[in-house]
């Protein structure tokens, strides 16, 4: 059953009265006031027990309660206690003999609407006196539900907001802020605004707060608490004089905003390196295919000329070089011509693992010359790829060639080729323990022509001996943008690199006929763990 008395309507128009009261005088006295008042009708229930006048309460219809502390049953202000715990929401008005003021002052503390005094009570006054407790606690709940209200509303605004006062100290916050700092209010309320939110001694610098002080109007921040983004903005609270007392701060999260900027920057950042291959591509194929018919005329004249019989071994010396250059040449206008093209050779299924060790199969004698240590890892369950297996060898022997150049210098000379699945994507990862890249030039990686090696010339990585001409990571990129593929790398500069190709699996390849450009992503190499 449901203990607590429950308030009539306001409108109501008699107003029903608990009197609890264990003297049968003082109650018929009370009795014939209530009545004396006219146009104020009242209907007084009486009670000469604190258990009776609860379980009286209990069963409702009670506007307003008169309680006399000195009870057979109960006395003092546990009387009254006792009472509120029983009708939290009525109005009680303490009719006592106790002329004390001491109680009387404690009594409306601990919630008493009124503290009368018997003998010095009429009618006027106590009626008066009811009358107005309650409605003075129908204005207290009514403000009490207004705040209430307020504070659901407050709390709920997703964005963190929160007052200071003129010394930056925090007067009230909404549920956001408690949530992004995982403290309660007991903690925020009263802390400097630094101290909590920074956690710095001091304001931090370009506070929008201290700015906001010298200015009088609106000041902002962009500012990162965690791994989130926030825009600080904080409005000034002014006095009647203009003076600023206070100021109101508004967190907003643009975390997904700058993500999403981001994204759109990094998309057309793609963009333009793809239109800048394709430029590029288009120029290198014209060139490239010119280039190879006036080269093949100078090798096939040499040719003519190295086959006379006497010639001079000089001249056949000088010849020999010629045609190597020239042959050089012709490799180098090969790639130029395979960079311009967007399509790839036929394709057939092939395992990542045999890509792998038929490169390894050309190259570890070279490499163990070198003193680099080769370790190759081949998981199981790697599906099938459809691709063109020799280009794919191709790729992993420029990213193998790549690595060599990048450990000449190193202590550690380590090359670690896996081939594995991430996420359903069969991919050949080779890392080295080189050099590693530079951030600058981390972005720059795969742009045509771009490297490294011939401005390294002379340096502490290179030994002079080592050029590039740009276009390997450029053929690369190219090789698995064709086979609808992705590459990426992350490094650190002197903890070396990690090229990673992604294709999509046999299965996948047959199902999906469109062509697709490949993404390149680029990152940090996280330094090993020691």
């Amino acid at each position: 059953m449901n203990t607590q008395a429950k308030t009539r309507d306001a409108d109501s128009a008699v107003t029903s009265v608990l009197l609890v009261e264990d003297n049968p005088g003082d109650a018929r006295l009370l009795r014939e006031m209530l009545r004396q008042v006219p146009g104020v009708p009242f209907h007084l229930v009486w009670a000469d027990r604190l258990s009776a006048g609860l379980e009286r309460l209990a069963a409702g219809a009670i506007d307003v309660v008169l309680l006399d502390l000195s009870l057979p049953d109960s006395n003092g202000l546990d009387t009254l206690a006792r009472m509120q715990v029983q009708a939290p929401q009525l109005p009680i008005i303490v009719l006592t003999g106790l002329d004390d003021e001491a109680v009387a002052v404690q009594a409306v503390r601990n919630g008493a609407q009124d503290y009368l005094i018997k003998g010095q009570v009429d009618s006027n006054l106590l009626t008066r006196a009811t009358r107005y407790a309650i409605e003075r606690k129908r204005a207290k709940e009514a403000l009490l539900a207004a705040a209430q209200q307020w504070r659901d509303t407050f709390d709920a605004i997703n964005d963190i907001v929160y007052l200071l006062d003129v010394e930056c100290r925090i007067l009230r916050c909404n549920k956001a802020m408690t949530n992004l700092l995982g403290k309660p209010f007991s903690e925020i309320i009263g802390r400097r605004c630094w101290e909590i939110v920074h956690s710095t001694p001091e304001p931090i610098e370009r506070c929008p707060f201290v700015r906001m002080r010298a200015t009088r109007r609106r000041e902002s921040l962009l500012l990162s608490i965690g791994d989130r983004s926030f825009n600080h903005a904080v409005d000034p609270v002014l006095d009647e004089t203009g003076n600023v007392i206070g100021g109101v701060n508004i967190l907003s999260d643009i975390t997904d905003q700058k993500r999403a900027e981001e994204e759109k920057r990094r998309l057309q950042e793609q963009l333009v390196h793809a239109q800048k291959m394709q430029a590029v591509g288009t120029l290198a194929g014209g060139i490239a295919h010119e280039f190879n018919n006036i080269n093949g005329e100078i090798i096939a004249f040499i040719d003519l000329t190295l086959e006379m019989e006497h010639l001079p071994s000089d001249a056949r010396r000088n010849l020999e070089t010629v045609r190597a250059s020239a042959m050089a040449g012709t490799e180098l206008t090969r790639s130029l011509l395979a960079f311009s093209r967007s399509d790839v050779g036929e394709k057939k299924p092939v395992h990542l693992r045999h890509v792998v060790d038929n490169v390894l199969r050309v190259t570890e004698k070279q490499l163990a010359r070198e003193g680099i240590n080769v370790t190759k890892n081949h998981s199981a369950g790697v599906p099938l790829v459809l691709a063109d297996a020799h280009m794919l060898e191709s790729v992993v022997m420029n990213l193998v060639i790549n690595a060599r150049h990048a450990m000449l210098k190193s202590e550690q000379k380590n090359l670690t080729i896996d081939t594995a699945l991430e996420k359903g994507k069969p991919f050949i990862r080779v890392k080295d323990t080189g050099c590693g890249i530079t951030e600058e030039d981390i972005s720059r990686v795969f742009e045509p022509f771009f490297t490294t090696k011939g401005a390294l010339v002379g340096g502490d990585v290179y030994d002079g001996k080592t050029h590039g001409t740009g276009l390997g990571l450029s053929l690369c990129h190219t090789i698995v943008e064709g086979h609808r593929g992705e590459i990426t790398v992350n490094s650190q500069v002197g903890q070396g690199a990690a090229f990673t190709v992604y294709l999509p699996p046999f299965v996948e390849a047959q199902e999906n006929a469109v062509q697709c450009g490949a993404m390149v992503r680029v990152g940090r190499l996280a330094p090993p763990v020691s």
